[in-house]
């Protein structure tokens, strides 16, 4: 099966398993990474889970608060661009 096969229902499990990783990854507690991303917990953790799909802004979002390129959360492993986005806005990051 290729990589490009992946069900509709697989691709917010897949995001949102490669979102706990990186946040782990980056020692950020749940709350944490949500309040920087201005969404609940809660929202956050319907991503982590699957349970709920975010939008391509939130997606971008996620990837610039984590300081990683958006292909680290693309479930299409091949795809080099999975959609062009632009951001208009800009998040700052608490740094410690």
């Amino acid at each position: 099966m290729s990589n490009r096969n992946i069900e509709n229902k697989d691709i917010d499990k897949i995001i949102g398993t490669r979102v706990k990783m990186l946040r782990t990854e980056k020692n950020l507690e749940q709350g944490e990474l949500a309040q920087m991303l201005n969404i609940s917990q809660s929202h956050l953790s319907r991503i982590e889970s699957g349970s709920r799909g975010l939008s391509a802004q939130l997606f971008c979002a996620i990837a610039m608060v984590l300081e990683v390129e958006e292909s680290r959360l693309n479930p299409y492993k091949n795809a080099p661009i999975w959609f062009p986005v632009t951001i208009p806005w800009s998040f700052q990051t608490k740094k410690t």
